[in-house]
């Protein structure tokens, strides 16, 4: 049975697989004389295969005469001549939101922001199966820095108290003593008079106060580095991403 007496047993849906057993896509269209494949998920591109290509359907897939490597660089990715109308849409841009394929609307035509973000350089396409988007976040980090927090003054101010001090000092003092005497007095005593008849000084320690300065005590400051704990609060930003899908109603003809 060749390809074309197969077509009946292909349906949209169906998995195609080359002749290593690689799949190579999706059946999405059935015409007269080739299948429609879609391959990929984000940026899908659409394999019109020749029902000559096709050797055999079992199990609910279709396998081809040629490698999947093959497959996809037979040109077959152009649409062939004479192709049904729907089949030329990706050609044409026909059909609603710009559609490709068998009237079928894409991520790349319909998500205008899915085409933006493969513009970032963080955003890697992986052939047309896969797209990894990067997820950012902020992180908080604390660092310290010198600052003055305060400072400390000395003064000095001078108190007066007073003081009581015991001084031991020496002074003279005279003795009188008295003996009785009985002789005749002299010449020079015969005449009594009045006055003073001797002088005797005394001496004596006086107390001076002297003032000098000492020193009595030391103040000594020092600085040391004290650890404490102090609490930040910040806010910080991550981002996430939100998923939708949006599909297109089927306008292929049959």
């Amino acid at each position: 049975m060749n390809g074309i007496g197969m077509l009946d047993r292909i349906t949209k849906g169906t998995d195609v697989y080359g002749l290593d057993g690689e799949k190579v896509g999706s059946v999405i269209a059935i015409q007269p004389t080739y299948v429609i494949v879609e391959k990929g998920v984000f940026f899908p591109t659409d394999y019109y295969v020749p029902t000559e290509a096709v050797t055999r359907v079992a199990d609910g897939k279709v396998y081809l005469n040629v490698t999947k490597d093959q497959a996809l660089n037979q040109a077959w990715d152009t649409a062939p001549p004479g192709a049904h109308p729907d089949a030329t849409a990706v050609a044409t841009g026909g059909g609603p939101f710009g559609t490709t394929g068998a009237g079928r609307a894409t991520l790349m035509e319909v998500d205008a922001p899915f085409r933006h973000l493969t513009d970032n350089p963080d955003t890697h396409v992986d052939g047309a199966e896969k797209i990894r988007v990067p997820v950012h976040e902020e992180n908080l980090t604390a660092v310290t820095r010198q600052r003055e927090v305060g400072e400390v003054r000395v003064e000095k101010e001078v108190i007066v108290h007073e003081r009581t001090i015991e001084v031991p000092v020496m002074e003279e003092r005279v003795r009188v003593a008295r003996r009785p005497v009985d002789r005749p007095a002299g010449a020079a005593d015969a005449v009594l008079e009045a006055g003073p008849v001797a002088e005797v000084p005394l001496r004596g320690e006086a107390v001076e106060l002297q003032r000098r300065v000492r020193v009595a005590e030391e103040v000594e400051l020092t600085k040391e580095q004290v650890e404490r704990t102090e609490r930040v609060t910040g806010t910080a930003r991550r981002e996430e991403v939100r998923i939708s899908e949006e599909v297109a109603a089927d306008t292929g003809k049959s």
